[in-house]
């Protein structure tokens, strides 16, 4: 129950983070094409709202190391998760990234995750 707060409150505040010093990296990281389709925000926005996930896992899985013996399986599954939030990431930052290049990088993070988790489905 404590590593599931400690992911709330380490994501709640890198998000406030991001958003109190938007002004610091909005040349980078902010959405200035409001034009688009699914575009429905009316200022400039981070698009870096990723990073409060990751910052959350993250700080879960330290929280649980420093309590309790945390499952490899969730230390196999943060490590695997890497290609999607870097090709995400990097999407966000440079906005130069092909669907298709995101949809690999996300197929290498499951190929790792069926290949490295020892899971079976049993009917």
């Amino acid at each position: 129950m404590f590593s599931l707060l400690a992911a709330f409150l380490s994501s709640f505040i890198a998000t406030l983070l991001i958003i109190r010093f938007k002004h610091l990296h909005e040349r980078f990281s902010a959405d200035s094409d409001l034009s688009g389709p699914q575009k429905f925000h009316t200022n400039i926005v981070p698009r870096i709202g990723g990073v409060s996930i990751a910052i959350g896992l993250f700080s879960a899985i330290l929280f649980r190391l420093k309590n309790a013996s945390v499952p490899m399986a969730e230390i196999t599954f943060l490590v695997c998760a890497i290609p999607t939030f870097a090709i995400g990431l990097t999407e966000d930052l440079t906005k130069k990234i092909s669907v298709r290049l995101r949809l690999i990088f996300t197929a290498i993070t499951a190929a790792l995750l069926v290949y490295l988790i020892p899971v079976q489905i049993w009917h």
